[in-house]
This record gives structure tokens, C-alpha cells and sequence, in this order.
């Protein structure tokens, strides 16, 4: 199969020579260092190269002549601003859609080839060929892209995200899973970076690691380290330690090409003087100017506008007027007020405000994207709210649209749309930058040539723009690059413009230090071994934590963004919610329905304590609040001092229903996931907006669109005006003390509810999936004391068809990872409404699986001989009588007489959703307060019979390690459990597993406790630190597989037999 036909199948046009030339090299001598290619030339589909590769290496597997591959599994598409629009994740989306459902020849023999390879049980369903995953926040259990270690995946993420998993400090990531992620970004990937020259502190960063994983920093090495290419037209030659891949001649001969690389892009150089010493002021005066020339640029322009008169024949009244008006700014803040003063004017609509399109006697639109916005409403707004006949305002402003807008429409944005947007603008107004963000804003002017001319505004702030100015995002960029717009550009005066077509701006640039006007190159720390060795230890994490921002962005950023989630089930007033009970009450409730990406806007964390008054007391920090950017490690503008005392409103940090806690909004801290009440306000339609008053609860959407669960609550707040619009919330009442009717009544007001006009469309079609599931709905009551208001929660209990969602979400969403288990606990051993498992099954299952992850990992035969031991008794801790009295729900006998007889629990039938019930059911079955069964594990392996198993074990601390830390605990260091135990007696497998009590206390217990940390530092040295959690991660994500395994298949024999 040759890269031309596959891509031609996949996209229906043939590949440019550029693209054709990179496979044909990545094939025979691998990725180059960096891609040196300019803005609207296909570099997207440096993925397809990726999965060309992929599948070629796999084919030369198959027949005999490559004994094992270098081609990335995972593929990493990474860039460093925040996304409004991701071209790059719907065009990976395209890409796998494609590879599943074409029936192309090519493609078909692809996606076989690629099912055959990879699939790990025959019994399962067959593989997708391609997993496409987006990685943009972190949140707890978020984890769809990290399913397996063995399937071909693209994922789409950023700098943060990437890099603190890399680095074993995955932002909003649980300490217990940390190693996993680690272990898979850090082996067997490829990571390409979009823009990489805003990204040097990472690069470097990105080298360093790669040199800690050469062979001689580990004695038995496992594991490759993560492929970097960097992609960019600015990045320094310095940084590659071999020749940049770029365009040829053949390239620049090509029609298509050529004809975007040369067209003309005449832009004016304007300078607005605003108010130097009051920013609200500044950005005031700021954004009228911007507006007024926006105006003079579409078609709604007044013939008599004096500013034609003046021009000249070689500036921009050449370029007809357009219908899709770009306005780029550096803040979200100025985004927000140009916004507000174009929808005051009477000849534009304002979105805000419903009109009778059959009455309206506006003339144009606006539109206001930036990226601090929640997903779901990003996804209403550009795709799935109905605008004037399309899905979405995408469909009028991206490039290669099928028609132009009847009327103008006018872009407000930030920085979000420099990376990844594949907008198309007829004109463009953009507040000045650096050379190369304005390049890639011009980039999305004219984007493929069509126009030919184009007119556009360059503005700069008089304070930005001043010899002395130094901007907190830019530096002094900004002002060096409006020095040498200046110098270079045609004319004289007010009517200065400059061409910022590809061609004619790479004229003018020949001779000049491109680098010293591109945004500064930080760098970044020398990463030194004691730093890996801390983060190595994840769970409990040491007190001395270095900060992984400064490895991502460089000493001068702030550390990284909140993810901020909105609830209306929560409290009213924070004093409901101060007593210890309230507060548990409150976590349980959200543990019920956790919160997803789907809902969670991402914010700098100094914007987030300001907004909830962490500074207040500070007149001179009330005037930033807003001014934010859309870049990664946004620095905060005059940031206060540490503070000494907790301040600030409460919120609840959601680190999972065990670690979460309500804290003062000073307590927040990096990476963090918030949630706060609906009444706090601080979102709108459009995103980020801290003066807004209420904030729509959109849980219901999240859990649909982002879990494929539909749920609906029924809670006062949720059903009063300003969320659902439901005409009586008091009708919640009917259900404080409910008997045997509940159901009825449930269903009745699940129907009710599907007949009110405002309820929003993903709680309308959960009513909707509820009430086909008939008998098979969940109804649970929260918050059942406490001064909190109480309410119900319905959940279905099957999961959405994957392609029901995509359907729903038009395409944008992709259900996150059906394994719902927590995977620091015990909890993990009991499956909601399944059958009961038993211990020999599911170490059998989990023992396939693990095997096979190793194989296709490409392991030694030792270590994978070592993990399947590993799988086989990883479990075997589980034997404890309390604790197989707690998966027998209770039942001691019964409990004995399964161990007795060999058939032990893995898992029980019984799901304990309930957090209170779950305690209840430990506590009564006589399980201890922190109880490991996987370090019970250990000990039996060290101190009975079954050392016997570790004699067959090629490196016996290996196994003893991986089982001790397979929930993701004892990492470095395993918690003593000062228990009573009872002797232990067991049949299972071919041994007669016997521990008494001395020997479980004063020898095995604390000996475990105490040489734990040795036996940790031992493993990171023979297998290194990526080594090891490579390791780790195939057998952990074995072991969710078989869970998640066993769950649906009893599931379906519940649906069967019903």
C-alpha cells in the first residue's frame, strides 16, 4: 500500500508533494527533528503520516521481515494555546471514522490489519482500529484516551496536559492512576507540537527526559522514549540536531499551493492612544477604535466613510468588503468589551436578545469566541445551535465553506484562534503582537487563496506600542515587532501598510532577526535526577514537590489553570455548608453525578481567586479581574503576595469521592477541578464572563455527552427559573417521603418534565432514555440531613450507543471511558448491579490481558513471563475472611465456605453506589479502616506457601513491587494498618495459603511498611522511572480491562434473562 493511496482513500484528493516526500522519509529513516512549514499547508496531516507509518510497520510485521516496530502507537498532537475550534481533533476524528467504516480496498485491508494486530481477546468485540481522544483540562476519571496500552490512539491535547502526565503530575489527575499516565505518554508515542516555538520550555524539557531514558541511566531498560517533532515556521535551527524538513520547489509549484501562499494580505498600521493609567479605560477606548474599523472592513460600511477618500491606490480599497469580519485581541477581557459595543449597535443582532427573523431590521451578526469557555456551550454554539439554516455559526466562518453569509458576520476573538481553527476570514482587524502570533492570525485570513487581496488592520495600544512597554503575555516583542512594521512597511503616516501574504512576508523578512520579534523563548530549568526522583513518588507525594510548571512554560509563567464547574445542587448561602456534615453531604451528592470536561471551563487560578475574593480587599486587583489571555502559563497581571490566612469564598475541590474537600478559595491550588454554586455567576453563552449573575447547571449534559450515562436530577434549584425554567420547582416536594409509589411517581414527573418548552435538549433526551429503559432506572435520594435541600437523582443503567452520542453532540463529543471504577480503593471490587465474579476468573482474565499488553509492547520474554505471575495472584490478598465477608454482602458463612471450597470473590454483585453504604458495609463486615488487600498480597507471597510462586519469578522484587502498587497506593511508601487481623486459612489455586496472626502483625506487616521505599528505589533503577510505570501501566490497565469486561457481560446476561 503506498501513502498516496491511502491518503487519497482516506481524504478523496491526492496528497501535496510535501506530505508525499515526509512519509516516504519517515518510512525508511524516520520523523525529522522539526517540520518547517508555513501556516495553510496541510501540516494536520502530519497525523496521517503517523497512522501510514503505524500500519506499514505493522503489515512488514505480519509477513516476517520487521521483528518489532519504532512506529508510535500513541500519537500526541499538542499545542500551546487555549482552542476554540480543533481542527486537528475533528480532522483525527475523520481520519479514524474512515479507517472503521470505508470500504475502500485500502483502507479495508488497513483497518484488518490493524484489528488482527492489536486485538488482545478473541472473545471481545472487535478492536477500533483508531482511537481518537481529546485531552483539554484535567479531571478526575476523565481518562478516555488512556483505555489501553496497546491500541492505536491519536490524542489531542496541550502543553499542560501532556506534560504534567509526562512528568507524573498529571494536572486534575488522581496521585493513584499518575504512574499510568506517565508510563504511557513517556513510551511509545510520538509528540507532535503545533507551533513549537511557543512551546521552548517544553522542548527542552521534552530533551532532558529523553536523555534520562537512554540505556545507561537504568540497568535492564524497558520501554522507548516518546518521539518529538516539532512543528513550526520560526523554530531556531539551533534546536535540531538535524536539517528542518520544509517545501520544496515542486511544492511551491503546485496549483493549490501556490496559490495560498501568494496571495495578498495588505494590512494598515494603526496606533490608538488609550489611557495609560486606568486598564477598564484603556481597553474602553481600545476597543471602539476596533470596532469602528471592523465596520469600515464588511459590507455594511457607509459609502460616505471619509477614511475611503484618503486611501491610495496601493492600499487596501483594492480588496472588496467582507462578509466574515475577523477582530483578534491579546485579552479575553477586551474580547468581551468589543463584543458588548458591537452587539449595542443598532444595525448588528445582538445573540443575547430572541428576534422574529421575519420582523428583524439588523444587518449583520457577531459572534464572540475565546477558549475560556465550557466545551458543551463551545459545541452549542459552533455546531449545534440552528443559525440561520446551518448547524452552528461553523458553518458560515470556516474555510472552504459552501456558501458566504448573506450578511455579515463579525469574529471577536482572542489568541484561541491562532492554533487549530481553520476559520476563514473575508478581513481581518487584529490587536498587535509578535510576528509570529500576527502570522498565524493573517493565516486565517484568506486561508486558501480564493480572494486573492484581502484588507486588514494592524492596531497597537499606544502603552503596548512604547519604546519602554513590556507586555506580561509578550514581553517586549510586541513592541520590537510594531518597530519593524513600521520601518518596513509601505507608505508614509496614518495610510502605513504592510503585506502579510505568505511570500511577500517572507521577501521582507529575508534579511531580518526573525527571533528577536517572535514571542521571547523562555527557558526552562535544568532537569535534574532529584527532581524525577521526587515525582516519581506519587501516592503519597513527598512534601518537597517541585512545580511542574516551570518545566512546561519556564520560571516566568503561572502555574497551571482551574478547571471551574458549575453546580446548582450544592448550597445556597456558605453557611449551609460550614458544619463537617453539610460538607460530606455536599461531596456525596456530586460523587453521585462527578463532574466532566464536557462542563468545566478552564481559568487561570489567579483570575479564579480573584473572582471569588481571595484579593478584594485590594481596590487595585478589583480592576484585573477579566483580563486574561488564551495562552498557556498566562502570567497574572500585579499579583498578591502569598497569603498567610485562608480567603475567599468556599468551593469544593473534586479530587474523586474520597479526597475531595470544601476549602476557602485561597486553598486552590494548580490543576485543580472546582466546583462552585450556579449562583456564584462567572459564565455566560459565550464563556468567561465573572460579572455574570447565574451560571446554568449543565451536569445532565456532561454525564450524556461525556460519560454516555444519561441522568437527571430532580432538585429544587435545578427545576426553578434561570436553570430549567420548570413553572413549579415546588413539585419536588411530593417526593420527601416516598414508600412504594416511588417509581410511579418518578416516571410521571420524568414525563412531565419532557413536556416543558424550556428545558434544555440533553436533560430532554435523558427523560427521554430514562423512560425507555422501563424498569431498569436508578433512583437515589441525596443529601439526606444537614441543612442542604435534598433532592433525587435517576440514573440509567446502560450506558449510550458511542455513535448515539456522536450523533448528539454532531460529532464533537466522544463518551469517555466506560471504566467507571475508582482505582484507589477497594471500591473497585464491588460491580454495580452484575453478578458476582470470582477470584480464579478474574485473575485468569486479567492474566490474558496482561500478557498479551506485554507482547505487543514488544517485552522481554522474562518480564513477560513476570507479569503474568503478577496477574495470576495479584488478588490473592482478597482471600481475608473480612474482607470476603464484605463481597458476600455480609454473609460470613457463606463467605467461609466459598474460600474453603476454592471459590473466593474477586468482585461482588453488590455496587455500594452510595458513599454512606459503602462505609456501612466495611465497617459491619469487620474490614479495617485502610485495609490494602493488595498489600496482604505481598505478604502472603513473602511469608507463606506461595513463595513458591516467587521462585518461578525471573526478578521476584518486580512482582512483589507491581502487585504491592496496583491500585496506585505505595508509591513510595505503604501506610501501616493497625489492625487486628484474624488468621488466615485458604484453598485457592494448587496451594493451602495459611498466615497466623503473629506472623501478619509483628513480622510481614511492618517489615512491608518499612523496606517498601527500598524495594521502590530498587525498581526506578533497574527498569528506570518510565520503565517501571510502562510497566505498571500495562498491568493496571489489564486489569480495568477485565473488570470492565466482567461488568458488561454480566449486564448483558441480566438483559438476557430478563
Amino acid at each position: 500500500m503506498t501513502f498516496e493511496a491511502f491518503f487519497k482513500a482516506i481524504h478523496d484528493y491526492d496528497p501535496f508533494p510535501w506530505q508525499s516526500r515526509l512519509a516516504k522519509q519517515v518510512n525508511g529513516e524516520g520523523w525529522p527533528d522539526v517540520l518547517d512549514l508555513p501556516t495553510g499547508v496541510g501540516k494536520t496531516n502530519a497525523l496521517d503520516i503517523a497512522v501510514y507509518h503505524l500500519i506499514e510497520q505493522v503489515r512488514l510485521i505480519q509477513v516476517g521481515k520487521l521483528e518489532r516496530r519504532d512506529a508510535a502507537l500513541r500519537i500526541f498532537f499538542i499545542v500551546d494555546r487555549r482552542i476554540v475550534v480543533d481542527g486537528a481533533y475533528q480532522h483525527a476524528r475523520s481520519l479514524a471514522k474512515k479507517l472503521r467504516e470505508s470500504n475502500e480496498p485500502v483502507l479495508v485491508d488497513a483497518r484488518e490489519l490493524l484489528r488482527q494486530h492489536f486485538q488482545v481477546d478473541s472473545e471481545d468485540e472487535p478492536i477500533e482500529p483508531l482511537t481518537v481522544s481529546l485531552m483539554r483540562g484535567g479531571m478526575y476519571r476523565d481518562d478516555g484516551w488512556s483505555l489501553s496500552p496497546a491500541t492505536p490512539t491519536i490524542c489531542v491535547s496541550t502543553v499542560d496536559q501532556v506534560g504534567s502526565r509526562l512528568l507524573f503530575r498529571g494536572y486534575g489527575v488522581s496521585p493513584s492512576i499518575r504512574p499510568v499516565h506517565a508510563g504511557l505518554v513517556g513510551n511509545d508515542s510520538l509528540l507532535l507540537l503545533d507551533e513549537a516555538h511557543l512551546s521552548n520550555p517544553f522542548v527542552e524539557t521534552l530533551k532532558s527526559v529523553q536523555l534520562y531514558m537512554n540505556p545507561r541511566f537504568s540497568e535492564q531498560p524497558v520501554g522507548r522514549p516518546p518521539r518529538v517533532v516539532q512543528m513550526s515556521a520560526t523554530v531556531d535551527s539551533q534546536s535540531s540536531m538535524s536539517p528542518p524538513f520544509q517545501l520544496e520547489v515542486d511544492d511551491r509549484e503546485h496549483d493549490v499551493i501556490n496559490e495560498r501562499l501568494s496571495a495578498n494580505k495588505v494590512a494598515r498600521l494603526e496606533k490608538v492612544p488609550v489611557n495609560k493609567d486606568d486598564p477598564l479605560e484603556a481597553d474602553n477606548e481600545f476597543a471602539a477604535t476596533a470596532v469602528a474599523r471592523a465596520v469600515s472592513l464588511s459590507t455594511i460600511a457607509k459609502a460616505d466613510d471619509a477614511r475611503k477618500k484618503r486611501k491610495s491606490k496601493a492600499d487596501s480599497q483594492e480588496a472588496s468588503k467582507g462578509s466574515v469580519i475577523g477582530i483578534v485581541v491579546n485579552r479575553v477581557r477586551t474580547a468581551r468589551r468589543i463584543f458588548e459595543l458591537l452587539c449595542q449597535r443598532a444595525d448588528i443582532r445582538d445573540p443575547a436578545k430572541e428576534v422574529d427573523l421575519a420582523l428583524e431590521t439588523t444587518k449583520a451578526d457577531v459572534v464572540l469566541l475565546t477558549g475560556r469557555i465550557r466545551p458543551a456551550d463551545r459545541d452549542e454554539l459552533l455546531f449545534r445551535k440552528e443559525i440561520r439554516g446551518k448547524q452552528g455559526w461553523m458553518g458560515w466562518i470556516e474555510a472552504g465553506r459552501d456558501e458566504e453569509p448573506n450578511r455579515p458576520v463579525f469574529v471577536v476573538a482572542t489568541q484561541t484562534i491562532e492554533v487549530g481553527a481553520d476559520l476563514d476570514f473575508d478581513a481581518i482587524v487584529t490587536e498587535a503582537a509578535p510576528l509570529d502570533c500576527l502570522r498565524q492570525r493573517f493565516g486565517r485570513l484568506d486561508r486558501r487563496g480564493k480572494r486573492k487581496l484581502t484588507a486588514a488592520f494592524v492596531l497597537g495600544r499606544s502603552t503596548d506600542v512604547a519604546k519602554t512597554a513590556k507586555d506580561r503575555v509578550y514581553g517586549d516583542r510586541l513592541t520590537k515587532t510594531w518597530d519593524w512594521l513600521q520601518k518596513n512597511a509601505s507608505g508614509k503616516g496614518k495610510n502605513k501598510t504592510i503585506d502579510f501574504g505568505v511570500d511577500s512576508l517572507e521577501t521582507l523578512l529575508a534579511s531580518a532577526n526573525v527571533d528577536s520579534l517572535c514571542a521571547e523563548k523562555t527557558r526552562a530549568p535544568v532537569l535534574l535526577p532529584t527532581y524525577l526522583n521526587l515525582w516519581a513518588r506519587t501516592n503519597p507525594a513527598p512534601v518537597a514537590d517541585p512545580d511542574v510548571s516551570l518545566f512546561l512554560h519556564g520560571p516566568q509563567s503561572r502555574p497551571a489553570d482551574v478547571q471551574v464547574v458549575w453546580r446548582a445542587d450544592l448550597w445556597d448561602i456558605e453557611d449551609d455548608i460550614r458544619e463537617p456534615e453539610s460538607q460530606k453531604q455536599a461531596i456525596n451528592t456530586l460523587a453521585l453525578l462527578p463532574p466532566t470536561s464536557v462542563e468545566a471551563c478552564s481559568i487561570p487560578i489567579y483570575e479564579v481567586q480573584r473572582w471569588l475574593g481571595v484579593d478584594r480587599e485590594s481596590k487595585k486587583q478589583e480592576r484585573f479581574i477579566g483580563d486574561v489571555s488564551d495562552v498557556e502559563g498566562d502570567a497574572s497581571p500585579n499579583a498578591s503576595s502569598r497569603r498567610q490566612q485562608k480567603s475567599g469564598k468556599l468551593i469544593l475541590r473534586w479530587k474523586g469521592e474520597d479526597e475531595s474537600r470544601i476549602d476557602a478559595a485561597s486553598e486552590i491550588c494548580p490543576g485543580d477541578t472546582i466546583v462552585v454554586p450556579s449562583s456564584y455567576g462567572g459564565h455566560d453563552d459565550f464563556g468567561w464572563n465573572p460579572d455574570s449573575r447565574s451560571v446554568t447547571d449543565i451536569g445532565e449534559c456532561g454525564s450524556r455527552w461525556g460519560r454516555a450515562k444519561p441522568v437527571v436530577r430532580f432538585h429544587p434549584s435545578l427545576l426553578a427559573i434561570g436553570q430549567w425554567g420548570v413553572a413549579s420547582p415546588e413539585a419536588i416536594r411530593r417526593f420527601d417521603d416516598l414508600d412504594e409509589d416511588a417509581y410511579l411517581l418518578m416516571r410521571e414527573f420524568l414525563m412531565e418534565l419532557c413536556d416543558e418548552p424550556l428545558l434544555p435538549e440533553a436533560v430532554r433526551l435523558s427523560c427521554l432514555s430514562l423512560l425507555v429503559e422501563s424498569g431498569r432506572i436508578r433512583f437515589t435520594k441525596y443529601v439526606e440531613s444537614g441543612d442542604l435541600r435534598h433532592g433525587w437523582i435517576a440514573t440509567a443503567r446502560k450506558r449510550l450507543p458511542t455513535q448515539q452520542v456522536l450523533n448528539e453532540s454532531s460529532g464533537q463529543w466522544e463518551p469517555d471511558s466506560e471504566n467507571t471504577l475508582p482505582d484507589a480503593s477497594d471500591q473497585s471490587s464491588f460491580l454495580e448491579d452484575s453478578e458476582p465474579v470470582t477470584l480464579i476468573d478474574h485473575s485468569l482474565g486479567v492474566q490474558r490481558h496482561a500478557v498479551r499488553f506485554a507482547q505487543l509492547a514488544h517485552l522481554q520474554k522474562e518480564l513477560i513471563n513476570d507479569i503474568g505471575l503478577i496477574a495470576q495472584w495479584h488478588d490473592v490478598g482478597k482471600l481475608e475472611e473480612s474482607f470476603q465477608t464484605l463481597l458476600h454482602d455480609g454473609n460470613a458463612a457463606q463467605a467461609a465456605i466459598a474460600v474453603a471450597g476454592g471459590n473466593a470473590l474477586a468482585k461482588s454483585g453488590q455496587g455500594y453506589r452510595h458513599p454512606t453504604i459503602r462505609r456501612q458495609a466495611r465497617k459491619q463486615a469487620g474490614v479495617p479502616d485502610g485495609f490494602r488487600h493488595e498489600g496482604l498480597s505481598v505478604i502472603l507471597l513473602r511469608e507463606t506457601d506461595l513463595r513458591e510462586v516467587l521462585a518461578e519469578a525471573h526478578d521476584t522484587e518486580l512482582v512483589q513491587y507491581v502487585i504491592g502498587t496496583h491500585h496506585g497506593d505505595g508509591r513510595a511508601s505503604h501506610r501501616v494498618v493497625d489492625d487486628s487481623p484474624l488468621p488466615l486459612n485458604a484453598n485457592w489455586q494448587r496451594f493451602e495459603i495459611s498466615l497466623d496472626v503473629d506472623a501478619h502483625r509483628s513480622a510481614a506487616l511492618y517489615r512491608l511498611a518499612n523496606d517498601w521505599e527500598c524495594l521502590f528505589a530498587r525498581m526506578n533503577e533497574r527498569y528506570g522511572i518510565w520503565g517501571l510505570a510502562w510497566i505498571e501501566a500495562m498491568f493496571r490497565l489489564a486489569d480495568h480491562r477485565q473488570s470492565e469486561k466482567e461488568s458488561r457481560a454480566t449486564k448483558t446476561k441480566m438483559e438476557v434473562t430478563k
